[in-house]
């Protein structure tokens, strides 16, 4: 199977299918990859959150400003022991004198870190915090599954225990727990973990996104923030693709609805995320929480449980004898034809053909009719037009005036535009609202103190359109001007699907949504920030170098470290990569 690898870089955006590999200290993910080092292709942790990456090499961690990142599904990974290497394990790439290297991860102080893993010195490798950190107990990095056979592992190695898994209580703002189960990534590529919850006496499956300080379940059509939930620890936990609806024997069950239907863990890919949600088998399909709606997924994978043992085999094929071949059978010889056979010959008696009986008379033999001499038509007599009297004649001088002739207008010839050159311009849909009416599809753009959720919006005031917030939890619009919090009663929310949150680099990025202008003809966008624990939207004032977002009763003025809301398709063929 081929690896598919792809040139990126620390401030290159983040390209759909990337292999999650785990999360740092803080919750940071990381994904796999690889770059070049002394002559050797090492693994690579790349955090695209803190614009960085690293290696570990010689006992030093370096850091990386261009590597490739690992794209593809159905990797998986699974226990290693020593230097046993799968054979459907993954080689990033070769050390300068030839072994290969494989890609393994593991914990150590909290966080779940990407290193390498060296078949010669049986154990892995990761970078952290400056140093190359030795780890014996690991996983390693396979395509399609499968398992590890530890019977060749040494027994100064520790085994792997397969414990069950479980559900920790936690919170929001709490620390994630040894072994949670990672999920997904959202659109932004911040990772999401497992979790569940109840609400209105339904168990449901929980997204829980630790750098956003965040976590929503889907229930009838909307999506539910949720402060307080469980989140599911194990080792051994898969992935697997959901064939025609079947949910198989091993299936984690997250809990049952209030009619007592089982409710399963399942993520599916929607709008630049690999984002969790529930398996229902009534309704075959799996629903997610995604920016502030429920969303149905025909295709899908669904969390099940591999329970293996240490120490267990794979059963060997049978050593006994092959039994001895059935005796050759004689074909049986036939004679060959004689060269006197009559065959072909003789030829049939060649014979006239049989008339055939007809059963009408024949036509009349054909004449040929002469054409007829064409009559002449006669010509019309031409009557001249009638012209009515004229009602502005002149009576003084006792004649009428001659018509006056008026040529027609003239009219420019239509312009032939070309069709290479035809530009459309872009095309933001945005309702106009006033009082606690949410339209379908408004754009999320974050969340208040109170866990509420935040739409972008925009309103007038004093002949400027400024961005500006709508926050559910106060059914009310929010803008920031000169220095001040401004509520709003009249105003427009954005609505739309195909938007994303990106890092913006001096207030700009390819595809940013104009979404107001100032009383002087200078353009504003939409951004987002972090402030006081809440997600925060404004506007963006390139001419000030900075992001203004509406906050308790302020204007809030954030210099650096913030996002811009853009139209997807259009930044990435900015950037070069549309798909």
């Amino acid at each position: 199977m081929a690896n598919n690898w792809l040139h990126s870089s620390p401030y290159a955006p983040l390209p759909p299918h990337a292999v999650v590999g785990g999360y740092d200290s803080d919750g940071s993910p990381i994904y796999v990859g690889r770059s070049f080092h002394e002559g050797d292709c090492l693994p690579t942790k790349v955090i695209p959150s803190k614009r960085s990456a690293f290696i570990s090499w010689a006992g030093v961690e370096h850091s990386k400003s261009h590597y490739e990142l690992l794209l593809g599904e159905s990797y998986t990974w699974q226990p290693c022991f020593g230097a046993n290497i799968p054979p459907n394990a993954i080689s990033a790439g070769k050390t300068s004198s030839g072994e290969p290297l494989y890609v393994g991860r593991g914990h150590y102080a909290n966080s779940l870190t990407v290193g390498k893993v060296q078949p010669s010195h049986g154990c892995l490798y990761i970078p952290f915090q400056g140093g190359e950190i030795k780890l014996e107990k690991y996983e390693i990095l396979v395509y399609g599954g499968g398992a590890v056979d530890p019977s060749g592992a040494s027994g100064s190695a520790p085994l792997i225990d397969f414990e069950d898994y479980k559900w920790v209580h936690s919170s929001a703002y709490s620390n994630i727990p040894p072994n949670a189960v990672v999920g997904g990534n959202d659109f932004d590529g911040d990772m999401i973990y497992v979790g569940r919850s109840f609400h209105h006496g339904d168990m449901l499956v929980i997204k829980i996104i630790p750098a956003k300080r965040l976590a929503f379940a889907s229930w009838r059509g909307e999506e539910i923030p949720k402060d307080h939930f469980e989140i599911l620890c194990g080792r051994n936990l898969v992935w697997r693709h959901c064939y025609n609806h079947m949910i198989p024997d091993n299936a984690v069950v997250c809990g049952t609805t209030s009619l007592d239907q089982p409710v399963y863990i399942g993520r599916g890919h929607y709008e630049g995320s690999l984002t969790v949600g529930r398996v229902s088998k009534v309704h075959r399909a799996l629903f997610i929480p995604f920016k502030g709606v429920e969303r149905r997924l025909e295709t899908y994978e669904i969390l099940v449980e591999e329970k293996n043992t240490a120490g267990w085999k794979v059963e060997l094929a049978s050593t006994d004898p092959l039994p001895p071949p059935p005796p050759m059978t004689p074909e049986k010889v036939c004679p060959y034809p004689s060269e006197k056979s009559p065959y072909p010959y003789p030829y049939p008696e060649i014979k006239p053909p049989m008339p055939m009986p007809t059963p009408v008379d024949p036509p009349p033999p054909y004449t040929l009719v002469p054409p007829s001499m064409p009559m002449a038509t006669p010509a019309v007599s031409y009557q001249p037009p009638s012209y009515p009297p004229p009602t502005n004649a002149s009576t003084s001088l006792g004649f009428s005036p001659a018509y006056t002739y008026v040529p027609p207008s003239y009219s420019a010839p239509p312009v032939v535009i070309p069709a290479s050159t035809y530009n459309p311009s872009p095309y933001e849909k945005w309702v106009s609202v006033s009082g606690n009416y949410l339209p379908a599809g408004a754009v999320h753009a974050g969340h208040d103190c109170d866990m509420s959720t935040i739409y972008v919006c925009r309103a007038f005031h004093n002949g400027d359109l400024l961005p500006g917030k709508f926050v559910t939890g106060h059914n009310s619009a929010y803008i920031s001007y000169e220095g001040q919090e401004m509520k709003m009663q009249n105003y427009e929310i954005l609505v739309g699907e195909h938007y994303i949150w990106v890092p913006a680099i001096n207030g700009y990025a390819p595809g940013a949504v104009e979404a107001g202008r100032t009383a002087t003809g200078e353009v504003l966008y939409v951004g987002r920030a972090h402030y006081s624990g809440t997600l925060t939207c404004g506007k963006i004032h390139r001419s000030h170098g900075c992001l203004y977002i509406p906050f308790g009763g302020c204007e809030i003025a954030i210099r650096g470290n913030y996002e811009i809301l853009v139209k997807r398709n259009a930044y990435y063929s900015g950037q070069g990569m549309i798909y």
